[in-house]
């Protein structure tokens, strides 16, 4: 069953996680990117080095973000609903590591 999450549940997810996902759009393109993150009073933050995402958030600065905190039982519950099958044509690759 899917359900929606009050205004604390949103908080106490983006509180107890540190991994999340930006989404960016500029340029006629979408950008979805890994970061790690804090959620401090309302705002997240996190570091990054200079790259498409900043290039991309500078030039639209709306974006959206991701992050999860699941209960794997609530997955199993989920494979019975009816779903749509979509798929995605990549038209373009992107990546990234860290050196240590």
């Amino acid at each position: 069953m899917l359900g929606e999450l009050t205004e604390e549940q949103i908080v106490h997810v983006l509180s107890t996680n540190v991994i999340g996902r930006i989404g960016c759009y500029a340029d006629e393109k979408s950008y979805v990117v890994p970061v790690a993150y804090l959620y401090d009073d309302g705002c997240l933050l996190g570091h990054t080095i200079r790259g498409m995402k900043t290039r991309m958030l500078e030039k639209n600065p709306k974006c959206c973000f991701e992050t999860h905190g699941l209960d794997p039982l609530h997955k199993l519950e989920a494979m019975h609903l009816k779903a749509t099958v979509y798929r995605i044509k990549i038209e373009e690759k992107t990546g990234r590591f860290e050196k240590r």
